[in-house]
């Protein structure tokens, strides 16, 4: 009997079927009118329509989307996967509905992003990710799904980035920087955060510490400045702050403090410069309230509302006495200032973003008139404002735009660069221990906290101290005289171990040397005098460190008080003259020859001052 071959096409919604023999061929489409193929099913049993035999899927741009084999209606066999562009995206086998063997997935480009063997829907043995260019990015082991032993993970260059140790649900996790120091470790459970971790910058300081639970910071957490001082301490609960924080200036000074409840301020907040003077204060309520700044006399310098640490609303900022200095309207942090003359005529105009300056200002003269345009620059996080372009309203008529913009560039320098605020004091001085080595120095020096020092110094000279001149021995020299200089210090920004600071001398010495001699030409052996007179002039360069405590709450212009102590080490280089106030005798010279005569000095400037702050 003859096969019969039943050709026949039956239209249901958007697919039609091509019966031949056993196996048909059904094609579905995306849209009704059967132009876009979506995909091609090879079927067995034309009522129950069993996949079996080759599969194609598409993406609507006609490329193809996915390709494999069924058989009696399970996958089998190799499958590909692509992206919509065409590359190839993923392939593996699949058996019994589920992943089974090699698996490998792909990036866009073609490169492999990740290779290893998959069994019942779980990674099991050796596992390979990779970057985009192909190069390794992590590899270890899995163990039914779970990743097992040690993990090694890299940066593009090839170097060691981090390293894991898995055992069961928990891994020890440790990333390293580029240079092979290390950045954070801590523990894992079930692949998330938990236990405790700490975070390092890359010159080995401490970043962070505090514990994690299910993946959430959680309890107390410390951060640190990178020099080692702490800059904030507080609370988490699962993830969210919450409780009392506080937080730090670089030089160790808190620079805030107050309650959070679920991430937001709450309630009374306290802001403090960098001397830890109190500078502010803000009531909140869910992190949005009222914040005032003050000046040292207690008055007002700045009033205004916060959302979540952005300025919202009208903010005004005063001078000194009082009067209204400027005014800002914020929308969320972003605001246009209006600054005025003490007069009340506009003074500067310009946009703040964030709490800072930004773009071009303008600024005007005090009869109203435009004086130039200005762009703030900031420098150690300080307002500067820099010439950009000066327009002068000449009578020439209109500018030329075509010609370059003339700039102008202000040198700055920290150290005579005035800080708003900024702690002001006078130190006196002195060292008790001096007299052991034949003198005592006092010193008056009028300070600006951590920019600079102007200093006066007079230092008595009595070598030795506590002997008067007639009861030292004959022959013996001592001296007598004193020594003035004044000194200009430049200080560095404090830090937990003072203020370091470099500073030039200019002294002048003026000293006399004797020694007893017994006149035996009278009958009575009377004691006399034999005296040479030294003068020097001297410049010096010294290095120091100025430790400082000050104690008491600045409040409303209320000075405060402290103790300090200096240490210092330099040398200086000046002139001599040496003098002999006595007639020639080799006897005489003979005792003064232990002295520096020469007119070039040399001398070294060691010393320890402690002194009270006021």
């Amino acid at each position: 009997m003859n096969k019969c071959f039943i050709i026949f096409f039956v239209l249901a919604g958007s697919s039609y079927t091509i019966a031949i023999a056993q196996h048909q061929t059904v094609r579905t489409f995306y849209d009704e009118h059967q132009s876009l193929l979506k995909e091609t099913i090879t079927v067995i049993d034309g009522q129950k329509q069993i996949r079996d035999g080759k599969y194609i899927s598409f993406y609507e741009n006609g490329n193809k989307k996915s390709e494999g084999f069924y058989k009696n209606d399970e996958p089998t066999g190799f499958w590909n996967y692509y992206y919509e562009s065409g590359k190839l995206k993923m392939r593996g086998g699949l058996r019994g509905n589920t992943n089974y063997g090699l698996w490998r997935f792909y990036f866009e480009n073609g490169n492999v992003s990740m290779e290893g063997e998959i069994y019942n829907g779980q990674r099991e043995g050796k596992w390979n990710f990779y970057f985009e260019n192909g190069l390794l990015k992590s590899s270890g082991e899995f163990k039914n799904g779970e990743r097992c032993g040690i993990w090694n993970h890299y940066y593009e260059d090839k170097s060691i980035k981090a390293q894991a140790y898995y055992k069961g649900e928990h891994g020890l996790y440790r990333e390293f920087y580029a240079d092979g120091k290390i950045r954070m470790e801590g523990f894992n459970l079930n692949g998330k955060s938990d236990s405790l971790w700490t975070y390092y910058y890359e010159n080995g300081i401490k970043q962070a510490e505090g514990r994690y639970k299910e993946g959430h910071r959680n309890g107390e957490w410390t951060y640190f400045h990178e020099n080692g001082n702490i800059s904030a301490n507080g609370t988490y609960d699962m993830g969210i702050k919450s409780g009392k924080w506080t937080y730090f200036h670089e030089n160790g000074k808190v620079s805030s403090e107050g309650e959070e409840r679920e991430g937001k301020k709450e309630g009374y907040w306290k802001i403090y410069d960098r001397q830890g003077h109190f500078k502010g204060e803000g009531i909140f309520r869910e992190g949005t309230g009222e914040y005032k700044e003050y000046y040292e006399n207690g008055n007002i310098k700045v009033e205004g509302e916060m959302d979540n640490g952005i300025n919202i609303g009208h903010w005004k900022y005063y001078y000194p006495d009082g009067n209204l200095e400027g005014e800002c309207l914020f929308v969320e942090g972003e605001g246009d200032f209006k600054g005025y003359y003490p007069g009340g005529s506009i003074k500067m105009q310009g946009a703040i973003n964030n709490g800072k300056n930004v773009g071009e200002w303008k600024l005007y003269k005090e009869d109203g008139t435009l004086e130039g345009y200005y762009r703030p620059i900031y420098e150690e996080d300080k307002p500067v404002f820099k010439l950009s372009e000066k327009k002068l309203l000449e009578e020439e008529g209109p500018y030329d735009y075509m010609k370059p913009d003339y700039r102008y560039k202000k040198r700055h320098n920290r150290y005579f660069t005035p800080v708003i605020n900024e702690y002001k004091g006078f130190i006196l001085a002195t060292n008790p221990a001096a007299p052991v080595v034949g003198s005592i120095p006092f010193s008056l020096e009028y300070y600006f906290h951590e920019r600079l020092g102007h200093e006066i110094q007079l230092n008595l000279i009595r070598d030795p101290f506590f002997k008067n001149d007639h009861s030292i021995e004959p022959n013996t020299l001592y001296a007598r005289g004193f020594d003035m200089a004044v000194r200009q210090k430049f200080y560095h920004p404090e830090n937990g171990l003072g203020m370091f600071y470099f500073a030039n001398e200019l002294r002048y010495t003026m000293k006399n040397h004797y020694f007893n001699t017994i006149d035996t030409a009278s009958y009575s052996n009377e004691m006399s005098k034999v005296q040479a007179v030294e003068n020097k002039i001297e410049y010096s360069f010294i290095l120091g460190n100025r430790w400082m405590r000050l104690f008491g709450e600045r409040w409303q212009g209320i000075n405060q008080r402290g103790l300090t102590v200096d240490l210092f080490l330099g040398v200086g280089i000046g002139y001599r003259s040496f003098e002999k106030k006595y007639d020639d005798n080799a006897s005489y010279d003979e005792v003064f020859n232990d002295l520096h005569q020469n007119n070039f000095s040399i001398s070294p400037r060691i010393g320890v001052n402690i002194g009270m702050v006021f």
